[in-house]
């Protein structure tokens, strides 16, 4: 497996990968890790036509059998402090409905994990997992994660949720017609038309309330009381000082009311 990618949320392949971790950070433990691409995106070949559920199904039961067990060990141990996982929103010409219908499983499950190994124990649940990393599924764009239920689901659980891709992968940054002339993207496609007139809309709001549009869209995912952080990313020094100054700069009330009044937010 040199240089190539493994899938296994086995409970010793996690605990290696943990253990890797250590030793090339030089670390005595781990804030939160993260249980990722546990999903049928990587797993799908569109030359047969596989749509990659039956093999991501199958690293999910590995994670059900013995995997999160020894993530709710290790966590209890002190090596790590908080269990996280991520979910996308389909991506890369997946089928939008079948990927919905694998995150409203794979979150039910995700949710309620923690009471699976405790009735197998025959022990008292303990905390369950700590939060979701959501990826372009809450933005000033995308409803999918209220949509789907899947904020509500955390909120009564108690589980906190990390906002990936608040820019929706560059239209929420740069705008519906960018400067340059590039074409915009959206879910890591250039942007269709239809998105392009709805991400103006949103625009012309914000130019109305004196607040740029990157500012808007890196503070909307906050209003959502079980989400604890944005991540944006940033790829240079001045990307990450920006994100900064963005976060902090006061966005009226107004701006908020008038979006959810157009329809445009939720």
């Amino acid at each position: 497996y040199h240089m190539t990618v493994r899938f296994d949320y086995s409970a010793s392949a996690l605990e290696r990968q943990l253990q890797d971790s250590l030793q090339r950070t030089g670390l005595g433990r781990i804030d939160s890790v993260v249980i990722h691409d546990l999903e049928p995106t990587p797993h799908r070949d569109e030359a047969t036509g596989d749509d990659g559920v039956a093999t991501a199904d199958w690293h999910f039961n590995e994670l059900r059998k013995s995997g999160f067990e020894k993530l709710l060990q290790l966590r209890k141990e002190g090596v790590i402090q908080a269990i996280g996982a991520g979910v996308n929103i389909d991506e890369d010409g997946e089928d939008p409905e079948k990927k919905r219908a694998w995150n409203l499983k794979y979150v039910a499950a995700l949710l309620g994990m923690h009471e699976e190994v405790a009735t197998a124990r025959g022990t008292t649940a303990e905390r369950g997992i700590d939060f979701l990393l959501l990826a372009n599924m809450h933005s000033l764009l995308t409803s999918e994660a209220h949509d789907l239920g899947i904020l509500d689901a955390c909120a009564a659980s108690g589980v906190s949720v990390v906002v990936g891709g608040p820019y929706s992968t560059g239209i929420l940054a740069t705008g519906a017609d960018p400067a340059d002339g590039s074409a915009p993207m959206f879910n890591y496609r250039p942007a269709s038309e239809e998105v392009r007139v709805r991400t103006r809309r949103v625009e012309a709001c914000c130019k109305r309330w004196g607040v740029p549009l990157i500012a808007a869209a890196l503070q909307y995912p906050l209003r959502s009381p079980c989400v604890a952080c944005v991540i944006p990313g940033g790829k240079s020094a001045a990307e990450v000082a920006s994100n900064v100054e963005l976060m902090n700069l006061d966005i009226p009330e107004g701006l908020w009311a008038e979006l959810e009044k157009d329809g445009l937010v939720k």
